[in-house]
């Protein structure tokens, strides 16, 4: 689970902040806004290219914790196993990122009883 804060220095480090129009009630005009989502997509997408990694799809799954929320990177499920990609490309992407890759709950398919 890497910070947010690391991939947007890194959007702003290598041009890639995406930036959209809030518009004003109006109808004219506009407030510049950063697209957080579509930044974090992009800088995921380069940072796999630098990387050199293809075989890690972008998925961002956001859960609810106890602050707000947090949005991780989806390696793999271990409901689908055959589509993890090789051990050397999550290591390469973890030391990239200084994080462990852990498993989580899935935000779907599971309960408290």
């Amino acid at each position: 689970m890497a910070k947010r804060e690391f991939f947007f220095g890194y959007a702003r480090d290598h041009g890639l902040i995406q930036e959209g129009l809030q518009l004003e009630e109006e109808g004219e005009g506009g407030v510049p806004v950063v697209m957080v989502y579509d930044t974090l997509v992009v800088s995921i997408r380069a940072i796999l290219a630098e990387l050199q990694i293809s075989s890690i799809p972008i998925r961002l799954e956001y859960t609810i914790t106890r602050d707000a929320g947090t949005l991780f990177i989806t390696l793999c499920s271990n409901y689908s196993m055959k589509r993890m990609p090789p051990v050397e490309d999550v290591q390469k992407l973890a030391r990239f990122l200084g994080q462990e890759p852990m498993w989580c709950f899935d935000s779907t398919h599971w309960r408290w009883t």
